[in-house]
Order: structure tokens, then C-alpha cells, then sequence
């Protein structure tokens, strides 16, 4: 539990698939606040951006003391709480979720590709994946475009792993 985080009400498992039931928030993903899907991406002031990134690391920080990783953190699952509250943010979606101490390699699991660190590729987890993914969101929140860019994700993977970002790709469209 943290204020950071949407809290988690139960784990259920039916034929075999687990699941969470979550608390609801009524409020306003990240990534519709920055306008994604547009021609050209909006970006936060500076003073918005610290204490949204402050909020995002205390509650990574939480998960990560439970021994969990996220495993797909990027705009689509950061919440601002309500349009009253706009400037306190929740982590949402912990459906990709890993345990640090599982010493399981896991396969076919990973995050969006903008945002998933290399380590996953080699199917490592561990909360250096998160705070790379939050490293990401906060170069798309100043830019307004990603820090990797390709013609499709085996592309976009590949510069990742190879650690060759844009320089001045083309705004977010994605």
C-alpha cells in the first residue's frame, strides 16, 4: 500500500489466470495528458515534471521494497487521481508484474517497447528495469518524443538494446 499506488483490493485466480481487482481512478492517464496520438506531443513544465517524477519513484520505491517489479511502466498506466487532485499521480496495471526474488528467467514478457529496458530483452528483471522505464517517460515528457524510434518493434528493440536513441526522430505518433 502507498499513495503512489493504486491499491490493490484482491488476487483472484479462475481457471488458472490470476488477476487483480484494483481500486478505480477517477482522473487522467499520462499519456492523455500529454496529448498522445497527436501530430505533436505536449510536454510538462519543468516544476510539473520533478514532482510528478518524485511521486512515480516513491512508488516504485514501495513496490520494489515488496520485492515487486512492475515490468510495464510507461504513460498509458501513471494516473493522475482526479481533476481536482491533478497533480497527484497513481501507478496503475500491475498485470506484467514480476517478483525480484523469483529466480524463474521469464520469457515473452515484456513491457511496450519504447519503454522496456534492456535487461528484459534478456529476460533479467529487477527494479533497474522500472527506473529505466521511468527514465523513458520523463525524456517523453520533456521531449515529446521517444528516446528510441523505429519502422516497427524489432527495430525499436534493436536500438534499445544497442543503446543507439534519437536524436531528432520523429514526434510521438505511437
Amino acid at each position: 500500500t502507498h499513495r503512489s499506488i493504486a491499491r490493490v483490493y484482491d488476487i483472484v485466480e479462475h481457471e488458472g489466470v490470476f488477476f487483480f481487482t484494483m481500486e478505480f481512478i477517477d482522473g487522467l492517464s499520462l499519456a492523455k495528458r500529454l496529448g498522445r496520438g497527436r501530430q505533436k506531443q505536449t510536454t510538462l513544465p519543468l516544476y510539473e515534471v520533478v514532482t510528478l517524477a518524485s511521486q512515480i519513484a516513491e512508488g516504485l520505491y514501495a513496490a520494489h521494497c515488496a520485492d515487486v517489479v512492475h515490468c510495464d511502466l510507461k504513460p498509458e498506466n501513471v494516473m493522475f487521481e482526479s481533476q481536482a487532485n491533478n497533480n497527484l499521480v497513481k501507478i496503475i496495471d500491475f498485470g506484467n508484474s514480476s517478483f525480484i526474488k523469483n529466480e524463474e528467467k521469464l520469457t515473452n514478457k515484456f513491457g511496450t517497447v519504447y519503454y522496456v529496458a534492456p535487461e528484459v530483452l534478456k529476460c533479467s528483471y529487477n527494479e533497474k528495469c522500472d527506473v529505466w522505464s521511468l527514465g523513458v517517460i520523463l525524456y517523453v515528457i520533456l521531449s515529446g518524443k521517444p528516446p528510441f524510434d523505429g519502422v516497427n518493434d524489432q527495430a525499436i528493440l534493436k536500438k534499445v538494446f544497442e543503446g543507439k536513441y534519437s536524436m531528432d526522430g520523429p514526434n510521438w505518433e505511437g
